[in-house]
């Protein structure tokens, strides 16, 4: 990751780096308020010692080319989240991916509904059901996904997408965006339930028998889930996923190709601290329409 949006995730710049790419980001926000907005809150994040005000407000972003404003809270990586999908361009390969109609969305790993946005913002009409363990997470998950197009075709579960039924407990320790799955509760919190990956498609894809795209970002949890995913992967069309290590893309594809997969195109892409996001075109009932490109 090269932004810098405090809470410790890149070295630290000089304040007058910081002023430079405050700048040098005016062009990402559809209006003044949006970008001094973004500026305030990476404000609040780096110096989160210091009594300032609005910490805790609830600020409205609105990036270029999205018609409604998204909503960020200070001291969360709510706005590193935001960033990363809208301006850095985190899934802005879809079309080499997806079929050219995209009607069902399965997004694992919802967080605060930044990804959920993006699929509204990009595919009209589309159904998505959003799996997310965390309670809080989800509340701002949905007021960004009711500011956005079709809000009614989006559905939220709140548990852990896994590779069988179960409970478990989230570990918070490193950020809400990296919330992640633990045996045991934290501070006698309620376990939450793990739902199977099938289980999930059937729910969303019905009468269809397939999902037009799988998003999975459950840090960590990919590694048990696609190790065993021989008796649904046949039903989606195409993929994105975020590996965490030591489960890197080879391993991924492996099991891909094990559970049946055919995998008509896919690309690695490298997000730095050893993370990856690998996107695939599946060979999924649907695959017709696909543009097939090969990267």
């Amino acid at each position: 990751m090269s932004q810098s949006y405090g809470l410790g995730k890149t070295n630290s710049p000089s304040i007058r780096q910081r002023l430079k790419n405050q700048l040098a980001r005016r062009d990402q926000f559809a209006d003044r308020a949006s970008w001094l907005a973004d500026m305030y809150v990476r404000v609040l994040n780096w110096k989160s010692s210091l009594p300032l005000p609005g910490r805790k407000h609830i600020f409205r972003i609105r990036p270029a080319a999205v018609a409604q404003p998204l909503t960020v809270r200070p001291n969360t990586t709510d706005l590193p989240c935001l960033c990363e999908i809208f301006t850095a361009g985190e899934y802005s390969d879809y079309a080499e991916f997806c079929p050219k109609r995209v009607s069902t969305v399965l997004d694992l790993g919802g967080n605060v509904g930044m990804s959920v946005r993006f699929w509204q913002e990009k595919f009209p009409d589309v159904k998505i059901l959003v799996v997310e363990p965390d309670e809080g997470n989800i509340a701002q998950l949905m007021k960004n996904v009711l500011a956005g197009p079709s809000p009614s075709r989006v559905e939220t579960v709140q548990a852990f997408a896994a590779a069988a039924a179960g409970q478990a407990g989230i570990d918070r320790s490193s950020g809400e965006w990296t919330f992640h799955m633990t045996e045991n509760s934290h501070a006698g919190e309620p376990l939450v339930p793990k739902i199977p990956v099938g289980v999930l498609i059937e729910k969303l894809a019905g009468t269809a028998d397939q999902i037009s795209l799988l998003k999975c970002d459950v840090e960590g949890a990919e590694a048990e889930i696609f190790a065993d995913c021989g008796n649904w992967i046949s039903k989606v069309i195409s993929a994105v996923v975020e590996t965490h290590p030591p489960y890197g893309p080879a391993l991924l594809l492996n099991d891909l190709r094990k559970a049946g997969a055919r995998i008509k195109s896919h690309k690695v892409i490298a997000k730095g601290q050893d993370l990856n996001l690998l996107w695939a075109s599946l060979g999924g009932p649907d695959t017709e329409d696909h543009p097939g490109t090969r990267t």
